[in-house]
């Protein structure tokens, strides 16, 4: 069944004692209503509410599909405050909910961020989709099903004055893509799926310590991880401005795509174990003048640190075979460019050094105008593509 708790304004409603459920923050606690439903299907919260006024709390139990998300949504846009769904499973069906406003980043976009506004996307079975809680304006508390096992990409994103949130025992699968993103306010984030995560220093890891998931907004601007770390997530410090400085522990071995897409770091130093680093992983860094790379270094994606600042790039202690470019096709005198080159974008630079190990170079993969000086150890003269 379905049961609904909810904060109804100063009405004079008197509480009725729900001794098996979490009591609602302080502020909140004198104006609680307990509406006992029951044998309710999903799809029927809208229902349930609609006779209630200026909701600040609500607790539900039962099942919530795409029209109960999407009237969570309408709530959490109107002065809803506290939101708990603990008891409720996320259910499939025909609707669909409405994601809120969030950008998506793709290499192969060329620099553009592509803004969707409250797109429809198919509900599934105990998983908080893409944008699900996203853009709630007055939403400070949340309470996660203890069911679900996904949470995905940007699915808190851009509710500013989000406080607190409890993710589920049940969530073994934590997308480190801007799932607090826009989050402004100190947020407190507690992890009841322990056996997965945990958090230490306002940064989220896998249970063994051996993976940085993401940072949560109170994390501080000078980071220090875990000695025990050996690689960062995909998009764990993505557009993450306000992280100034980073120290990464030797024993990481590989540094996640877009890891540090837009962050504010300024200055590198890269531990010896660094074997990889995925794509667009510093790309738009632009306070990041210098990159002390590691000679066990093997990989470099596209876009890796494009549009960045940097005015020397010294890879002669690496083992880099290739320098990846920005791909495309030529359509008559026209080329047309698919995807970002590893270093390009950084207009300041003026030396680069190459490996010994240098077999090829994508097409311009070192584009600057102030670029004079090219040295390549390579006994012989890499290909150029």
């Amino acid at each position: 069944g379905l049961s609904v708790m909810s904060g109804v304004g100063l009405h004079g409603v008197t509480a009725m004692a729900t001794p098996s459920l979490p009591a609602l923050p302080p502020a909140i606690e004198p104006i609680i209503l307990v509406i006992p439903v029951s044998d309710v299907e999903a799809g029927t919260l809208a229902d349930r509410v609609a006779a209630f006024s200026d909701l600040e709390g609500v607790r539900i139990t039962g099942n919530l599909n795409g029209d109960d998300i999407n009237c969570i949504r309408e709530l959490a846009c109107n002065g809803l405050k506290y939101l708990d769904i603990s008891g409720c499973n996320i259910v499939a069906g025909e609707t669909e909910f409405q994601q809120g406003t969030h950008e998506t980043e793709s290499i192969s976009a060329v620099g553009g961020h592509v803004v969707i506004l409250n797109p429809s996307r198919d509900v599934v079975n105990n998983v908080i989709g893409i944008g699900m809680f996203a853009s709630l304006s007055t939403l400070e508390t949340i309470i996660l099903p203890n069911t679900v096992t996904r949470i995905e990409a940007s699915a808190l994103r851009d509710c500013p004055n989000l406080k607190s949130v409890t993710v589920g025992s049940s969530t073994s699968d934590l997308s480190s893509c801007c799932v607090f993103s826009g989050c402004s306010n100190p947020t407190s984030v507690t992890l009841e799926s322990y056996s997965y995560y945990t958090i230490r220093d306002n940064t989220v890891y896998t249970s063994d310590l051996k993976t940085v998931v993401t940072a949560l907004p109170a994390a501080p601007q000078g980071m220090a991880l875990l000695n025990t770390v050996d690689s960062i997530a995909p998009y764990a410090f993505y557009n993450r401005s306000d992280i100034t400085g980073i120290t990464i522990p030797q024993g990481v071995k590989s540094i996640g795509a877009y890891a540090f897409y837009h962050s504010g770091i300024s200055t590198l130093n890269l531990p010896r174990s660094v074997v990889q680093i995925y794509q667009g992983a510093f790309w738009k860094c632009t306070n990041l003048t210098a990159v002390d790379f590691p000679e066990n270094l093997e990989v470099i994606g596209k876009g890796s640190f494009a549009d960045c600042n940097l005015q020397e790039i010294d890879l002669s202690k690496t083992k880099l075979t290739e320098i990846a470019g920005n791909d495309g096709y030529r359509n008559g005198n026209s080329y047309w460019r698919t995807e970002v080159s590893a270093f390009e974008g950084n207009d300041n630079l003026a030396k680069v050094c190459l490996p010994r190990t240098m077999t090829s170079i994508g097409r311009k993969a070192f584009s600057s105008a102030n670029l004079t000086d090219i040295y390549c150890y390579a006994v012989t003269p890499p290909s150029m593509y």
